[in-house]
């Protein structure tokens, strides 16, 4: 996630909405022509660009800026002139969570392939449950990851996860796992771990596995906490535990599916803060807060 504050993003979120409204498309429509003229960008992407969470900043995003200004027939530069000047053109520092997969993708693709391993693992998630755990210097030190599967056929005994940050994490299982292999790209920041099961599973079992993910070297967190499923989960939950000395002043749950985003504030009790949607997927949810 942009870890920009919102205003520096109002100026182009706000002429972006105005143009779509105008020329009344739906986001799918938008993504269809962009896609016409070779920019292959996400609805979530474009619904985070016009609702100020994030702004183009990769160079294929930027470059997709002229065609939306085509499309949305407002005259050339009406867009790309609102984009703050100062970082317009540059390598990002952060991104969006749609931009980020939109980036990485393929890239994990070849770490999956490198492991010998693709996206059916043979499990269905039932329950997941994220904890982490954030410092007095705001920094995510650890994130441990409760999963309730069930095996959709005989034999399965692995499954796998990725995660991309600046700072590569460390993975181990802590039930019923253990780590098998791994692969990474530490330019990009991205790692692939295989966790292997201590025991096949039949077609129907259930297993409850844990896995840790914790940085060599912590860094400041973007103060969002984020999962995305691809298809439905009964559960998720979410628990983000902070230092004493280091408690956020607000925090909200945002859930998007279909490039629609939807907010709701959470209440902070004591150290932590806690989200939960049931019967959830396709689609992007997390919390995210305020120092």
């Amino acid at each position: 996630m942009t870890n920009q504050h919102p205003s520096e993003n109002e100026h182009f979120a706000a002429a972006l909405r105005a143009a779509i409204q105008a020329r009344g498309l739906s986001l799918d429509r938008v993504r269809y022509h962009l896609i016409q003229r070779g920019h292959e960008l996400s609805v979530a992407t474009i619904s985070y660009w016009q609702s100020g969470r994030s702004r183009p900043e990769r160079a294929s995003s930027i470059a997709a800026i002229a065609a939306l200004e085509e499309i949305l027939g407002v005259e050339p530069g009406f867009l790309s002139a609102k984009l703050p000047a100062r970082r317009r053109g540059t390598a990002a520092s952060g991104q969006s969570p749609a931009e980020a997969a939109d980036a990485y993708l393929p890239y994990v693709n070849d770490l999956l392939g490198r492991l010998g391993l693709t996206w059916d693992q043979g499990l269905t998630p039932i329950s997941v449950h994220d904890q982490v755990v954030v410092d007095a210097q705001g920094r995510e030190t650890t994130r441990d990851v409760k999963q309730l599967f069930v095996a959709e056929r005989d034999g399965v005994d692995h499954y796998w996860v990725y995660f991309q940050a600046p700072t590569l994490p460390v993975v181990q299982g802590l039930r019923n796992c253990h780590v098998s292999a791994v692969e990474n790209m530490p330019e990009l920041g991205i790692v692939v771990a295989q966790l292997r099961l201590n025991r096949s599973l039949a077609k129907g079992e259930s297993v409850l596995v844990e896995h840790r993910a914790a940085p060599a070297t912590p860094e400041p967190s973007d103060r969002t906490v984020e999962r995305a499923f691809l298809g439905q989960v009964r559960s998720a939950h979410t628990e983000v535990l902070f230092d004493p000395a280091c408690l956020p002043l607000a925090a909200e749950r945002f859930i998007m599916v279909d490039g629609v985003e939807r907010v709701e504030p959470v209440v902070i009790v004591g150290r932590s803060v806690h989200a939960l949607v049931l019967d959830f997927g396709p689609g992007l949810y997390g919390v995210r807060w305020e120092w």
